[in-house]
């Protein structure tokens, strides 16, 4: 099994520097163009493709992710979804991974308006929920894109 290659490994064949490579890899700031040329053609020769994790820890940066799930008490249908989000978010909370809940009340559709502006306006990488036949869930995913 291969090592998967790093910009430090591309950096080694192409002789130039890891910094030369990341600013190829995220082009920005200047780069000769035999030299862009080089690593854009071992980055293709190679298939490499940047690592998420380790980008987002260099970067510190934190993705955001709302769930939406319907109230519920505990025993429910939705208990063990909830459950199995907070483990991946306690999984992965070391990777900048952050997991906020957002609780509607599913006959009350002015509940599911508040939360709707929150998570808008708390601008989320990404929305997880169920129940996409709910008509004012669909709407609200439609604004989402």
């Amino acid at each position: 099994m291969s090592k998967t290659l790093t910009i430090n490994d591309i950096a080694k064949i192409a002789n130039v520097s890891r910094g030369t490579v990341d600013r190829v890899v995220n082009n920005r700031g200047y780069v000769s163009e035999d030299k862009r040329a080089k690593i854009e053609q071992i980055i293709k020769d190679t298939n490499f493709t940047p690592n998420a994790h380790g980008r987002n820890l260099s970067l510190n940066k934190t993705s955001k992710i709302a769930i939406v799930i319907p109230k519920h008490s505990e025993g429910d249908y939705w208990e063990p979804l909830v459950k199995g989000a907070s483990v991946a978010g306690e999984n992965y909370s070391h990777l900048g991974l952050k997991l906020d809940y957002f609780y509607y009340d599913l006959f009350d559709l002015a509940d599911f308006k508040k939360i709707e502006t929150e998570i808008f306006n708390k601008k989320y990488d990404a929305v997880l929920t169920s129940q996409p036949q709910n008509k004012d869930l669909k709407s609200f995913l439609s604004k989402s894109k």
